[in-house]
């Protein structure tokens, strides 16, 4: 539409969303394309909604990478066309970019310990709820699970706590991306119904638990 204006500079496309699957596993590892780029001032491009805690971990990761001088620029989803003089985007990474890029960028300050069993709580969603969630987490705690919920914890407790664990139950859910962080070798039981998507086949690389 030639009625919208130009927005001058060099913009990267990271994108995101309010879904911690593809937020951490989808979106967030795309951020190593910038330490590769010879372009000056890159702005990166992200939602203007896009969750508090998920903005701190965005910051956080881009230090890390000593992407110190991000600037963002925050669009609105209900303007329908931008028009930019420099757009730069990149595919979605497979998940063996997505396991590499975490383990080189935590596999330091991680230290990962085969020591609590967890169960993940689906808490107030509407979607894949268990049923007697309550009746399970009772019976669990004779067996020493601690209950957890991931909505109420940062993205660094959430990697903190699956670095930690020895048996998961979780159902099927969008936290089955923090399995990206756990020590090798433990035993995770999934809930699920017949209709639910293959993420933790996706996420098991090379069957390491």
């Amino acid at each position: 539409s030639q009625s919208i204006s130009q927005i001058k500079g060099n913009f990267f496309l990271l994108g995101g969303g309010d879904n911690y699957w593809h937020f951490l596993i989808d979106f967030i590892p795309k951020l190593t394309c910038l330490k590769n780029l010879s372009c000056e001032e890159i702005k990166v491009i992200i939602p203007y909604n896009l969750p508090e805690k998920f903005l701190n971990f965005l910051i956080k990761v881009c230090n890390l990478l000593n992407l110190n001088e991000i600037n963002f620029l925050k669009i609105n989803r209900e303007n329908l066309i931008y028009y930019f003089e420099s757009l730069i985007f990149t595919s979605k990474p497979n998940i063996f970019f997505t396991y590499h890029f975490y383990n080189k960028l935590f596999g330091n300050p991680i230290i990962k310990t085969r020591g609590k069993n967890l169960y993940i709580k689906r808490g107030a969603v509407k979607k894949r709820k268990v049923l007697n969630e309550d009746e399970v987490v009772k019976f669990l705690k004779q067996y020493k699970y601690v209950s957890i919920d991931c909505s109420n914890l940062s993205i660094a407790e959430q990697i903190n706590t699956f670095s930690q664990a020895k048996n998961i139950i979780m159902p099927h859910g969008a936290a089955m991306a923090n399995l990206m962080f756990v020590p090798n070798d433990i035993n995770v039981i999934e809930i699920r119904s017949n209709l639910d998507g293959i993420l933790s086949r996706k996420i098991q690389l090379k069957e390491r638990f």
